[in-house]
């Protein structure tokens, strides 16, 4: 079982409802947890923001020690968590561009080239 599984059953969400909120089909997230296919990293950044936890552990196999790790995230009384801070901008640059993200990732771009083309059209959008 992965953390983000875990997650899941500890929150006693359906998997649905998570797919929602990462903005995926239940049948992306079934293939997350069965490690078929790797999340995709703007996925990944809604789902650890949703859960608090940090992307890193997301794909994790659970293991005592990450479950411990994980329950101290969880159980942090910090508004928002320290490693938030590196994935804001990126998480609202997907977010504002979230569909335009669909499109690129629907015709095949790698998603590390499509965050960077979206960052590059954000900052025209900010010049004009």
């Amino acid at each position: 079982m992965i953390v983000l599984e875990y997650l899941i059953k500890q929150k006693k969400m359906k998997k649905k409802e998570v797919a929602e909120i990462a903005g995926a089909f239940p049948q992306a997230l079934n293939d997350w947890l069965k490690q078929k296919r790797p999340i995709p990293k703007d996925k990944l950044y809604i789902l650890s923001k949703y859960f608090n936890v940090p992307p890193q552990y997301m794909e994790l196999e659970l293991t005592s020690i990450v479950r411990d790790q994980i329950e101290e995230y969880l159980t942090d009384v910090v508004d928002e968590p320290d490693f938030i801070d590196e994935f804001t901008d990126d998480y609202a640059l997907l977010a504002k561009w979230k569909n335009t993200l669909h499109v690129l990732e629907n015709i095949g771009v790698d998603p590390d080239k499509a965050i960077k083309l979206l960052k590059l059209a954000n900052e025209i959008n900010q010049i004009k």
